[in-house]
């Protein structure tokens, strides 16, 4: 029998660099920063937990009559503040209250940490609904 020659065989070397590049990829959001950041204004018409291994809190804005215009937020799992935004937005909703959610959209995204790209980082009750 012959001994094996030392040094690596394509495949190994062709494996190692594949799993630094899909390392990489995950890693890059951390460092590459948010391409989309802003506010939008509205009345949250829907809140609930979704998912099937994961659980997120998703929910929608309404940012018109009768729900023509509604926008769809996730809020992040991994914030450590996640359940102060959801008892306030739970709250506006019950009341029917006008909220202003500032938010951001990460360049790269992780299903597991949210059910859509838009993430709310901030809720302001703007104004009560007026009494008919």
């Amino acid at each position: 029998m012959k001994d094996r020659e030392a040094g690596f065989t394509l495949i190994e070397l062709m494996i190692v660099v594949a799993i630094i590049g899909i390392l990489a990829a995950l890693g890059a959001g951390a460092f590459m920063g948010i391409p989309s950041d802003g506010d939008r204004a509205g009345q949250v018409n829907k809140m609930s937990v979704e998912g099937f291994v994961w659980k997120t809190w998703e929910g929608q804005l309404s940012m018109g009559e009768a729900g023509v215009n509604v926008w769809d937020f996730s809020l992040d799992r991994a914030d450590s503040h996640e359940v102060v935004l959801v008892n306030e937005l739970l709250a506006a909703m019950k009341d029917g209250k006008t909220v202003k959610i500032h938010y951001h959209e990460p360049l790269i995204w992780y299903p597991w940490r949210s059910g859509t790209r838009t993430i709310v980082e901030s809720v302001e009750i703007v104004r009560s609904q007026p009494t008919r």
